[in-house]
């Protein structure tokens, strides 16, 4: 059973606001540790389905999990192709290609995987004048960035303006926060990791011992050392 490298920027920036106005590029505007999961472009091997090695610069794009790479003129672009990819190397990380996702290993046994996947939730808001009545503000609005669709990046909404000023200069408070999903993965399905039943799926060698298990060490399925240690544990069976 192995435990992958902590790969995670420490402290990591989970949630803040910023101002943006329309025609703003959004990935300007949000702080890297929020966009890319590694501190840095690493120097990567990236294996494919068909046995082939690549090498390159790599990070992982948080907001619509997708491999990013440093071209030769030094430009970031995001990598085409990606269904081909099966597993990354970056130094000690390790990053396996399932279901469309990116995941970094926490820990890995016999082909089983525990990762985590981080997903981020953007919502904004018009920023009101001193001025302007509680019926002139607008709701705020969300605006999941999950897709792969690089169009989401130009902050272009139809959205109503709160006073007089022109479309484009109307200021908006845009707040992003990033959460944690923690997830197995075996045999190229993905099961949410918060739950008991998804352990028994990944290890069902002997399930009555993956149940004392998790009761006796008091796992709790949200909090990432306790996954590990249920992980560790139920490699050993």
């Amino acid at each position: 059973m192995e435990t992958g490298t902590d790969y995670r920027v420490s402290p990591r920036q989970t949630s803040g606001s910023v101002e943006i106005r329309r025609g703003d590029n959004l990935e300007k505007k949000l702080p890297s540790d929020v966009l890319y999961l590694l501190p840095d472009f690493a120097d990567a091997l990236v294996k494919t389905t068909d046995g082939n090695v690549l090498s390159g610069k790599i990070n992982l794009f948080i907001p619509n999990h997708t491999l990013r790479i440093i071209a030769e003129n030094g430009d970031t672009l995001e990598a085409v192709g990606t269904e081909m990819i099966s597993t990354i190397n970056a130094g000690d990380i390790t990053v396996h290609h399932v279901e469309n996702f990116f995941l970094p290993e926490l820990a890995e046994s016999n082909g089983a995987i525990l990762s985590e996947i981080h997903r981020l939730t953007i919502e904004y808001e018009p920023l009101a004048q001193e001025d302007t009545t509680d019926s002139e503000r607008s709701d705020k609005r969300i605006l999941y960035l999950a897709l792969n669709n690089n169009d989401l990046w130009k902050f272009d909404v139809d959205v109503p303006t709160v006073d007089n000023r022109s479309p484009e200069d109307e200021v908006f408070i845009m707040t992003y926060s990033l959460t944690t999903e923690y997830v197995l993965a075996k045999d190229g399905k993905i099961y949410p990791a918060d739950r008991l039943s998804s352990f028994l799926k990944v290890f069902p060698k002997d399930k009555a011992a993956v149940r004392a298990l998790a009761t006796n060490f008091r796992t709790n399925f949200t909090n990432r050392e306790s996954l590990i240690g249920l992980f560790e544990y139920c490699s050993e069976l």
